[in-house]
C-alpha cells in the first residue's frame, strides 16, 4: 500500500488530505505492532540460544533479519512519503490542509537484529 501511494504530482487539496490521513493511520499501526515486533525479537533471541544447530539457527537469524529490514523499509517509506507530502502543502500554501503527520515511529533497527547476534554467540 505504501509503495502504491502516489506523493508526487498530488494537486488536489482532497487528495492530499486522504494521503495525509492514510500515512497517520498507517503509522498508528505500526506504532501499536512496535511493542509485538520488541516481544518477537526478544523470544527470537530466546529461542535463538536454545537451538543447538548452527544451521538452524543461522536461517532462523536471516529470516530475522529480513523481517527488521521489511520493517525498516516500510518505516522509511512511510517517511519519506509524509514528508514529500508536507513539503507539497507547504509549496503550495494550502490553508485548509493543515494536517501535520509526526514521525513518531519507532524503528526496530539493525541494532536488535546485531544485539541477538551478539546474545547468541557469546558463551553463557
Amino acid at each position: 500500500m505504501v509503495r502504491s501511494m502516489k506523493t508526487s504530482n498530488i494537486k488536489d487539496q482532497a487528495e492530499v488530505s486522504a494521503c495525509l490521513r492514510l500515512i497517520a493511520m498507517l503509522k498508528a499501526e505500526l506504532e501499536a505492532k512496535h511493542p509485538t515486533m520488541d516481544k518477537l525479537c526478544s523470544m527470537s533471541q530466546d529461542l535463538l540460544f536454545s537451538i543447538k544447530n548452527k544451521d538452524i539457527a543461522s536461517k532462523l537469524e536471516a529470516r530475522l533479519d529480513s523481517f527488521a529490514q521489511r520493517w525498516d523499509r516500510l518505516v522509511h517509506s512511510l517517511e519519506i512519503n509524509s514528508s514529500q507530502l508536507s513539503s507539497a502543502v507547504s509549496a503550495t500554501k494550502q490553508p485548509e490542509v493543515t494536517q501535520s503527520v509526526t514521525t513518531t515511529t519507532t524503528k526496530v533497527t539493525r541494532e536488535k537484529v546485531s544485539a541477538l547476534r551478539q546474545t547468541r554467540e557469546s558463551p553463557p
